[in-house]
Order: structure tokens, then C-alpha cells, then sequence
């Protein structure tokens, strides 16, 4: 007994010196921000302001951002009304899961989403579904959506340990000013499922507060494939509600409160043998921002606390025929915050952030048999895991001159998850009879670039590690159903950290209008998460093949690559063009699922007179690299044809603008499948859209 109590003792005091080490290392690079020789420094302000503006534009390219400003978000886009899912999709390092018409899994570099990290405002939120059916994207919808920053492997450390990078989703809100209000509505209408899109945005700024709200309405029937294959259990009804404001108490003294509330209700997934009868979220945050007085060293300092409530409820009551109707419901609830400084000092541009949450997943199945004299099955899924992280994350960019810069950053991570269902953790005994309660980890992230800038072309290359924790189901999991390969599968606790080496090349071109940039990422993971088929155990899903357990392979190797190009034909009329191709295989040559085979677009854009036309074709070639050894079967080679047109006309003196869209994708009705739709459900034939926007 003795012996017990000193080991919990050892393991308290364990977590409390790593946490106590985070702080002071924190703290210790808050004091070096402030040197005695503050006078000099201060007659440097006006230099350091122009090299700070300097190297901002320039550490853009460092990590691969996608931004989608206001103006292009809105009033730029070919389909200004198009869910969240085409607009992230247009990045060449990002493929969308596809399990039916709404709410898509991003997979970065060819990597699924619980080796990537997902924010909303930099906020943590983990899904309440063991399907993957409610990715955190979902959350948000383009009416609140100011920018999507995408960092590539261990340059979105910041927001998290990941293995393949994040995204950050970074919502609208107005600044101090006296602009008053404004605002846009709208209204839109897609043929290929009958869709119904409305909404409204206010935007109410002054000197001393600004408030942001929207509101955003979607009612979709089945979708049409092409040939006018309808697509059974592919609706859905969707509500976003989205509200942001903030105060200044003083010139360099803000604070800001938000809220995201999103509802989404009978939701079909033809791709999956379940639907779901409601996915509700709930994400609200408090945040001060600090911008110190006459201090050239602390650009500045926020601080956030966050909560956000998920709850998802799957169920097949819509489904005929179904050997035994379930009830799958999941729950996630998180509370998190991060303290997070940006310091100037010389040539260097330091951004230290120390964050942590806590998270509560919990979900579960009931089985209700036909015959009436057989009785109810119950179980855990996942069995109330309790996990919580806290990291430290430090940056230094470092402008060594006008076209050299250096880029290093480095995260440390605490984690601790604890199984706290008692029938839940005697269900995994069963599998692991020695297995404990609860799981410390120590994650580490590293990452070094470098970029040259010589004058129309720049060059950068760079390498990183990075380590992750398995996530929930792959280390609690209890049988999970995975309709892809129709394997149950089951959670391993003991799992090692998945660690991954990557390196990064980039090259890019510009010169009056025209540019061209080839990029390419490698990624050796050591201890890969898959699951392997197990003997001897039955299956709990009528129908399933077997059993498959989460296990480390030795490695997997991944290589991605692009070629981006753009040329300005004449002042009104331009050319883009894009060439993607992936790569991965484990360590016994197999395979990987999901990856991208070869693809491209080419889009010819035509803007004159408030008109903007836009010609694109978007295809991939046949995917025969297919992993038949994970369960994948082939795809064909498929050509698109979309077409739009947008007008605006000015209103009252330019004070008000209408904009008018009109277009059609897949202008030919061509039926095809794309190598990420799940079991392999066609996407949408010929799909005529239009919507109207009325800003003031």
C-alpha cells in the first residue's frame, strides 16, 4: 500500500516540476524582453517598425497560408455562397474525406485528421462522433470566416503536437473605428440538391466597441450524381449562429467575448450505414489583448479562455432494412486558454505561447434487436476519456538581411488521459489485462527553415520532428466500425507517440503578373498508428470481416508535391493552373489508403466592366496505386467542366453593391468519384447554382 501511495506521489510531483519547468522558461523569455539599454533601443522604433512590416509580408511564405481576405471570401470567389469545405479544398495541401454532401474530414499532405490539428480562433475542439462525421470545420460558415491559415507538418505547431500540420480557422471581426454599421445579405439556390442557402451579417464598429453577428441558414434534399442518379440519405438542414464583440477600456486594453452556436439536423451520409438526427456545438471565449505603452520589445499580449460543448447523435431509424437499429451518441466537452506574447528585439521577432486544455470525450451504442423477446445490448465506445495537455511553444524569425531569413520553432507538450468509466476500463482489460487507468506523455516538436528572396525569385527548405499522442479511438476505441474496410476495430492504450522526420523544398517565381512555384514535402513517421487484422476475436458488426486492433508500424514514407502557375494575359484576362501528385507507403511496401493520385485544374478568369467570368477544368488521373491490403479499391480517371459569371452594380453612390452569381460546375453531367469519397459514392452531376448579395 505504501509502495502505491509513493508512486501516485512521484507521478504528482513529476507533472507538477514539467509544468513548473513551462512556466518558468515562459516567464524567464518575458524578462529578457526587457534590457537595460532601453533608451537606445527606443531610438530605433521608426528602423524596427519598417523591418517588422518588412518581414511579416515575407514569413508568409515561410509557411504555406492560404488567406481568403473579406473581399475575395465574398465578393471574389466563383461560388460566393459554396460551403467552407470548396473553399479549404482549393489548397493543394488539403483533399477532403467525403461521406456524403455535408461536413467533409480535411486530410492534410495526405494525412487524416487526428494526425493534424483543427482551431477555430486558435481555439482547442476535439468531435463528438467515432465516425469522423462532424470535423471541426463544420463549426464555421463563410459569412463569419475571415482567413484559413494552412501550416504544412511542424510549422502549425503552434496550435498543437500534429504530425501532417494545421488549420486554423480565424473568423471576422471589425476593428475600432467609426464606420458605424453594415453589413450584407443574401440569399442562394443550388440545383444539384435543391439547396437553400440565407443569411445576414451585421458589423457594428466605433471608437471604443465593434460587434460582429451572423446568421446563416442551409436546407438541402438529395443530391443528383451524374446522370441523374439520385443519392439517397444525402440531405441535410444546417444553423449558424456566430457572434463576436470587444471593448477598449483603454488604448492598449481590449477584451472581446464570442459565440458559435451550430445546429445541424437530419443529416444524411449515404457513404456510412448511419445517419444523424442532430450534431449541436456550442463554442463560446473571453479574450484580453494588451498592447504596451511606449515599449518597443512586446508588439503584443493575448490572453484566451475557451469552452466548447459538442454533442452528436447517430442513429439509422431512417434506414430500411437494417438487421438491428442503434442509437450511437457522443459527447465532447473542452476548456481550454493560452497566454501568447510577440516580441521584437533587434533582427529578431519572437512569438512564446503557453497554452493547455482539458478535454472529456464519451460516447456510446445501444442495439435494439427486431425480434421483441431478444433484449437491448448496450456499450461504451469510447469510455469517458479524460484527456488534458499543457505546451509551451517558442518561435524566433530571425531577419539576418534583406534577403535572408531564418525561421525556428520548437513546442514541448505535458499530456495525461484517464479512462473514467470503470465499465469502460474493464471492457479494455478484457484485451489488455494490464493495462492502467491513465497514460503521461512528453511531446516534443522542432522545426528550422530557411528563405532566400533574390529579387523575383525566392527559395526555401526546411526540416522538422514532430511527436503526437494517439487520439481517442485509436487508444480507447472499443469497437469501432469502420464501413471503408468493414473491420471493427479496437483501441490500443499502450500505444507509442507516432513520431515523424520531414523536410520541405520550395521555389518559387514572380514577375510582372506572371508566377510559378513548385513545392514538395517528404515525411518519414516512425510508429505509425494503422489498424492490423486480429485472430480469434469475433466481431460485434453484423457483416463485418473481423477484428482489426490499433497498432505502431515501424514507418510509413509519404511524399507530396505541386506546381502552381499564374500569367496575366492581358489586364482583364488570366491564366491559372495547378499539378498535384502524392505518395505514401508503410514499411512493407503496401499502400497507403487515400492518397491523392495525380490531378490538376486550369481556370481562365475574365474580369472587365464589374463582369468576372471564370472557365475552369479540374480532373485527376486513374488511381491505381490503391492499398487493396487497407481495404481501397480503384478509381477512374474523371474531367470537369464549371462555368460562372458574376455581376456587380453599384448602388446609391457606391454606398451599396448587388452582386449577382450564375454558374454551373460539372457542366457536362459527368458521374464520377474522386479516389476520398468514402466507399466510393459519386459526387454531384451538373450542379446549376445562383445567389444574390446585397452589401450596405
Amino acid at each position: 500500500m505504501s509502495h502505491k501511495k509513493y508512486s501516485k506521489n512521484n507521478k504528482t510531483t513529476r507533472k507538477r516540476s514539467v509544468i513548473n519547468i513551462f512556466l518558468y522558461i515562459f516567464l524567464l523569455l518575458i524578462y529578457l524582453a526587457f534590457p537595460h539599454h532601453y533608451l537606445s533601443a527606443q531610438n530605433n522604433i521608426v528602423k524596427e517598425s519598417k523591418d517588422t512590416a518588412e518581414y511579416t509580408h515575407k514569413s508568409i511564405h515561410l509557411d504555406e497560408i492560404t488567406i481568403f481576405g473579406k473581399t475575395e471570401l465574398y465578393t471574389e470567389s466563383k461560388n460566393q455562397l459554396a460551403d467552407i469545405n470548396k473553399y479549404i479544398e482549393g489548397s493543394n495541401s488539403i483533399n477532403m474525406i467525403k461521406r456524403g454532401a455535408y461536413a467533409w474530414e480535411p486530410m492534410i499532405n495526405g494525412m487524416g485528421s487526428e494526425r493534424s490539428n483543427i482551431t477555430i480562433d486558435g481555439m482547442h475542439i476535439f468531435s463528438a462522433c467515432t465516425d469522423k462525421m462532424d470535423p471541426i470545420t463544420s463549426y464555421v460558415e463563410v459569412t463569419n470566416l475571415s482567413s484559413v491559415d494552412i501550416a504544412s507538418g511542424q510549422k502549425g505547431n503552434e496550435h498543437g503536437m500534429s504530425i501532417s500540420g494545421s488549420i486554423n480557422l480565424v473568423r471576422k471581426k471589425s476593428d475600432f473605428n467609426m464606420k458605424g454599421t453594415s453589413g450584407h445579405a443574401f440569399i442562394g439556390y443550388e440545383s444539384a440538391n435543391k439547396q437553400k442557402i440565407t443569411g445576414i451579417a451585421l458589423e457594428n464598429s466605433h471608437k471604443k466597441y465593434f460587434t460582429d453577428i451572423s446568421f446563416t441558414y442551409r436546407n438541402a434534399a438529395n443530391y443528383k450524381a451524374g446522370g441523374n442518379l439520385e443519392i439517397p440519405f444525402s440531405q441535410f438542414t444546417k444553423y449558424n449562429a456566430s457572434a463576436i464583440g470587444g471593448y477598449k477600456l483603454t488604448d492598449h486594453h481590449i477584451i472581446e467575448g464570442s459565440i458559435i452556436y451550430d445546429h445541424a439536423v437530419d443529416v444524411g451520409y449515404p457513404a456510412l450505414p448511419m445517419d444523424v438526427a442532430t450534431a449541436k456545438a456550442g463554442i463560446f471565449s473571453a479574450q484580453y489583448n494588451y498592447f504596451p505603452k511606449d515599449n518597443p520589445f512586446i508588439h503584443e499580449w493575448k490572453t484566451k479562455v475557451y469552452y466548447n460543448s459538442i454533442t452528436h447523435i447517430m442513429d439509422d431509424t431512417k434506414r430500411p432494412d437494417v438487421p438491428v437499429r442503434m442509437d450511437m451518441p457522443g459527447w465532447s466537452k473542452t476548456g481550454g486558454f493560452y497566454t501568447q506574447v510577440h516580441l521584437k528585439r533587434a533582427k529578431h521577432r519572437i512569438n512564446a505561447k503557453l497554452s493547455g486544455y482539458q478535454n472529456a470525450s464519451l460516447a456510446e451504442m445501444t442495439m435494439y434487436p427486431n425480434q421483441g423477446d431478444e433484449k437491448d445490448m448496450f456499450m461504451l465506445t469510447w469510455p469517458d476519456v479524460l484527456s488534458s495537455q499543457t505546451q509551451l511553444y517558442l518561435r524566433d524569425q530571425i531577419h539576418l538581411t534583406s534577403s535572408v531569413q531564418l525561421d525556428f520553432s520548437g513546442s514541448l507538450a505535458y499530456q495525461h488521459a484517464k479512462i473514467r468509466d470503470e465499465s469502460g476500463f474493464e471492457n479494455l482489460k478484457i484485451f489488455y489485462p494490464d493495462i492502467k487507468s491513465s497514460n503521461n506523455r512528453l511531446l516534443k516538436s522542432l522545426n528550422a527553415n530557411v528563405l532566400y528572396d533574390f529579387s523575383n525569385i525566392e527559395l526555401s527548405f526546411g526540416t522538422g520532428y514532430g511527436e503526437r499522442a494517439p487520439d481517442v479511438s485509436e487508444g480507447y476505441g472499443f469497437y469501432l466500425f469502420n464501413s471503408f474496410d468493414k473491420y471493427d476495430y479496437i483501441g490500443s492504450p499502450s500505444l507509442p507517440n507516432e513520431t515523424s522526420l520531414e523536410s520541405n523544398l520550395a521555389i518559387s517565381y514572380q514577375k510582372n503578373g506572371h508566377s510559378l512555384k513548385l513545392k514538395g514535402d517528404y515525411f518519414h513517421i516512425r510508429n505509425h498508428i494503422i489498424g492490423k487484422p486480429i485472430d480469434g476475436i469475433n466481431s460485434m458488426t453484423i457483416g463485418a470481416k473481423g477484428v482489426k486492433m490499433y497498432t505502431a508500424l515501424d514507418f510509413a514514407n509519404l511524399f507530396s508535391t505541386s506546381l502552381e502557375g499564374k500569367v496575366s494575359l492581358k489586364e482583364y484576362l488570366k491564366w491559372k493552373s495547378s499539378l498535384s501528385y502524392r505518395i505514401g507507403r508503410d514499411n512493407e511496401k503496401h499502400n497507403l489508403p487515400l492518397i491523392q493520385p495525380f490531378s490538376y485544374n486550369s481556370e481562365l478568369e475574365f474580369s472587365k466592366n464589374q463582369y468576372t467570368m471564370h472557365l475552369a477544368v479540374e480532373g485527376a488521373a486513374k488511381h491505381k496505386a490503391i492499398s487493396t491490403y487497407y481495404g481501397e479499391s480503384p478509381v477512374n480517371d474523371y474531367l470537369l467542366l464549371n462555368l460562372s459569371l458574376r455581376k456587380a452594380f453599384n448602388l446609391q453612390g457606391y454606398s451599396k453593391q448587388l452582386y449577382i452569381n450564375v454558374g454551373v460546375d460539372n457542366l457536362l453531367d459527368r458521374r464520377y468519384t474522386t479516389f476520398a469519397d468514402w466507399n466510393r459514392i459519386p459526387q454531384m452531376g451538373r450542379n446549376i447554382f445562383t445567389n444574390l448579395m446585397f452589401t450596405f
